[in-house]
């Protein structure tokens, strides 16, 4: 039935996985199951050494018991985000909640918890990928900062037919400023789209995560290009032609 497991050690299992857990009820056949594929995968080991109490818990969460999924945040997010604290990022709690999100989520590249084979507890595999999470976090909002310098220089560029002096450093602060609070503006999808466009993913990828077809990523993106614009030239970021450079011939006129 399992293995090299008796009916009395595959009991003992179970028993003491539902002792810690009393309040939750996984079906038998669906947990032996969970715990002879964990057991068989490479390197192959004994089902009596894994972390059956977490691997009952993590098959609860993924068929989707309540009480499975508020048991195992109260065990871990409190652990999580002090890790996230500790690798400095801006967003410790968000990047936590995100993961914890993409547990039970069909993403095929978020991890989710039928990546979890009680190889160890299930909170240091949460703090594994959090800790990673971070990382990847970390590089990407500092390709994020370039990409703002980045896109002030093109809004810049855009503009310079009109403009009688080149934009100072303190110009370019509140070009800065003005694309942040501008971004902060936009709605929802409007930002995710042009943040992951920003981070250099296809129209093609956006769309699959969103549920939406890749013309209207455009369509979105477009939206939130136009939205920028607009706030910059509203906050007179654009330095406007100074008076004293205008011909004498205009203003003998």
């Amino acid at each position: 039935m399992t293995g090299t497991l008796s009916p009395r050690e595959w009991r003992e299992i179970l028993d003491g996985a539902r002792c810690a857990f009393p309040t939750i009820r996984v079906p038998e056949r669906i947990f032996r199951d969970r715990v002879v594929r964990a057991a068989a995968l490479p390197p192959r080991r004994c089902p009596r050494s894994l972390a059956a109490a977490d691997l009952y818990l993590a098959t609860a969460c993924a068929h989707g018991l309540p009480d499975a999924w508020e048991r195992l945040d109260r065990a871990v997010r409190h652990s999580l985000i002090a890790v996230a604290n500790e690798c400095r990022v801006a967003d410790s709690e968000g990047i936590v909640q995100q993961v914890l999100a993409d547990l039970a989520g069909a993403d095929s590249v978020a991890t989710t918890l039928a990546d979890y084979h009680g190889r160890g507890s299930i909170k240091s595999w949460l703090t594994t990928i959090v800790a990673r999470r971070c990382r990847r976090h970390a590089h990407v909002d500092a390709n994020r900062r370039q990409r703002l310098v980045d896109l002030a220089r093109v809004v810049r560029a855009e503009h310079e037919s009109t403009l009688e002096v080149l934009v100072r450093a303190e110009q370019e602060r509140k070009l800065r400023r003005a694309i942040r609070g501008a971004l902060r503006s936009l709605s929802e999808r409007e930002r995710i789209v042009i943040e992951r466009r920003l981070r250099g993913e296809s129209g093609l990828a956006i769309g699959n995560a969103l549920g939406v077809t890749p013309s209207r990523i455009s369509q979105l993106f477009a939206s939130a290009q136009r939205h920028v614009r607009s706030r910059i030239a509203r906050e007179s970021i654009v330095q406007e032609p100074d008076a004293r450079t205008t011909p004498a011939s205009t203003t003998d006129a």
